[in-house]
């Protein structure tokens, strides 16, 4: 990748540069992911909190993406809250 401005390129940009399509190359992460799910005190399919972590990744470790729902009487989800950290804590995250 040709230097464009006053830093050399570093070792990633050079690496994730494809000379011959003149083209980023990019990593699908896929689905090698874990999702956990909570009701809290809901009885009905919907969940209030939502996490996201890499496949084996511990429910007290850190790097969890944690979506928090909130629906409507009607069962209309309202809002989506979203943080990063560990899935246990949740509920102090929002």
């Amino acid at each position: 990748m040709p230097n464009r401005g006053l830093i050399d390129s570093t070792k990633i940009e050079r690496d994730e540069h494809d000379e011959l399509f003149n083209a980023k190359r990019i990593t699908d992460v896929g689905n090698d992911q874990d999702v956990n799910l909570d009701y809290d005190v809901r009885t009905d399919d919907n969940a209030v909190y939502v996490g996201i972590g890499a496949r084996g990744l511990a429910d007290s470790a850190g790097g969890w993406l944690i979506f928090k729902l909130a629906y409507d009487i009607s069962n209309r989800l309202t809002s989506k809250k979203s943080a990063v950290g560990i899935w246990n804590n949740r509920g102090s995250l929002f």
